[in-house]
């Protein structure tokens, strides 16, 4: 993921898209084993580059879910809420 994050950001509106779409599909179908890697923070973190606010809180939440409240996932859910308060 964070060698696909500048190239997603660099991306056409289409091709933003259906980045966007593989995630939603990825964590869809993401099962949680326990590992240390937490998938919904690096999903949420790219969906916010891409300025989709609405699929980043939903990634942000089940870090939360699989992984517990942090500090940064708490971060990430405020300014989730910030820009989508700022774009409504």
């Amino acid at each position: 993921l964070p060698h696909l994050a500048p190239l997603a950001v660099a991306a056409g509106g289409a091709e933003r898209t259906r980045v966007l779409a593989a995630l939603s599909q990825a964590w869809d179908r993401y099962f949680h084993i326990g590992e240390p890697f937490d998938l919904g923070l690096e999903l949420g973190r790219l969906a916010a580059a891409l300025g989709a606010w609405p699929l980043a809180l939903e990634f942000f939440e089940g870090s939360q879910r699989w992984h517990g409240r942090t500090d940064v996932t708490l971060a990430e859910l405020a300014r989730c809420h910030a820009e989508l308060d700022r774009l409504g």
